[in-house]
């Protein structure tokens, strides 16, 4: 899509420290999430971002900054350890995400339209109706009127009995004709055209005046049609993203928002260059596997990295009771805890003091909660930690240092 390749053209930050002359500066291929590395990225999975584009330097800052000041609509945690190194996992856990969920789905068309006034008419049309009902209401209205102006001037009664297979009649009915009479009240005819010279916050102020038109609503129609770097909150969105955990490290807790909230709480926690292939693949990925209810967690390509599976899977181990259990010291990506939980082993904890191999490990091994896999020097653990985490159970610890 146009739009997709547009956000990949992501300048590089100058500001960025000089990188040694022998550091391999081979061009990148484009990344489908949207941010394509600089060219002298490790390729690392899941690595720490060495240089952000200009962009995403920027809106870092001013996060960084909500956070510093306690901003009360971000329910994080200010004073959790070093602010900016958890900031950039949290980044670079949500690059990761986006990566794998471009490689899947592909950043697909939805179907939405390129003009902003046929997108909002889309956009009404859609709200709490099956997607091929309000595909083809669509279609009817386009086929009937040759321009929305024709359709201010139909009776209203005609309009209701297109709309009607997709429910909501009367409701979609009062804010077509309300939306389409302002539009054409301020720009002289039913085009929201001359609105692309706005500003983000003048265009969200005049779309979210129109009725029934909310937050997300006018994100669909800034990202799809006007090409802006916001990010729309839907119920497939909001719920992988709530059982994903994006900045877990920050304390961020999206489990038990309303829709509403998550759209506030998201808008400006996601980096702009990702924004357009998140919100498309999340969808996807919400309707395929991630579902409301009884989600696929066993087909899904994001469990390492989910939250809420991990819950799931912690609580699954613990129960094993029976099982023969171990503590893996100097544990790197988890090759020995492997080998022990295909022995039916259970491992009770993980130390490593390498902040890679501890990420490894972690999406290695699900079932080991996060707060019993250390990354630190096991010189440095506090007499008898591990022996108050295992309890009486410890039956085996290991250890391999290299």
């Amino acid at each position: 899509m146009a739009k997709t390749k547009r956000m990949t053209k992501q300048a590089t930050d100058v500001s960025a420290t000089e990188l040694p002359a022998e550091e391999d500066v081979a061009p990148v291929a484009p990344d489908r999430s949207g941010w394509t590395p600089q060219a002298s990225e490790r390729r690392d999975f899941l690595n720490r971002i060495r240089t952000f584009p200009p962009a995403v330097s920027a809106w870092r800052r001013r996060l960084l900054s909500r956070i510093t000041e306690g901003d009360p609509t971000l329910p994080m945690k200010a004073g959790v350890g070093d602010l900016s190194q958890r900031l950039d996992d949290g980044i670079s856990y949500l690059r990761e995400v986006a990566r794998i969920l471009a490689l899947l789905y592909g950043t697909p068309d939805l179907g939405n339209k390129q003009d902003p006034t046929d997108e909002l008419v889309y956009i009404i049309l859609s709200r709490k109706t099956p997607e091929k009902a309000y595909q083809e209401t669509y279609g009817t209205l386009k086929a009937r009127f040759a321009r929305w102006d024709d359709l201010l001037a139909a009776p209203r009664a005609v309009v209701e009995k297109i709309v009607s297979p997709g429910g909501l009649a009367g409701k979609k009915a009062t804010s077509l004709f309300g939306a389409l009479d302002i539009i054409r009240d301020t720009f002289g005819s039913c085009t929201l055209e001359p609105a692309r010279e706005w500003s983000d916050e003048r265009l969200e102020e005049f779309l979210c005046g129109l009725p029934e038109i909310e937050k997300k609503s006018a994100y669909c129609i800034m990202m799809y049609s006007f090409g802006r770097e916001v990010f729309p909150s839907d119920t497939h969105v909001g719920r992988v993203l709530s059982r994903l955990g994006p900045y877990r490290e920050l304390g961020l807790e999206l489990e038990g928002l309303d829709h509403k909230k998550l759209q506030r709480v998201l808008a400006d926690l996601i980096p702009p260059p990702l924004r357009y292939s998140l919100h498309v693949n999340l969808i996807e990925h919400g309707r395929e596997i991630c579902r409301a209810s009884k989600p696929l967690c066993g087909s899904c390509e994001l469990r390492p990295f989910c939250g809420y599976y991990r819950k799931q899977e912690a609580a699954r181990v613990a129960a094993t009771s029976s099982s023969p259990t171990v503590v893996d010291l100097f544990c790197g990506a988890g090759g020995s805890s492997d080998g022990f939980v295909r022995a039916g082993f259970k491992v009770l904890a993980a130390v490593d003091a390498d902040e890679m191999a501890v990420k490894t490990y972690r999406l290695n091994h699900p079932g080991v909660p996060d707060d019993r896999v250390f990354c630190q020097d096991i010189r440095t653990l506090r007499a008898g930690m591990l022996r108050k985490l295992a309890g009486r159970e410890l039956d085996v610890l290991v250890g391999s240092p290299g």
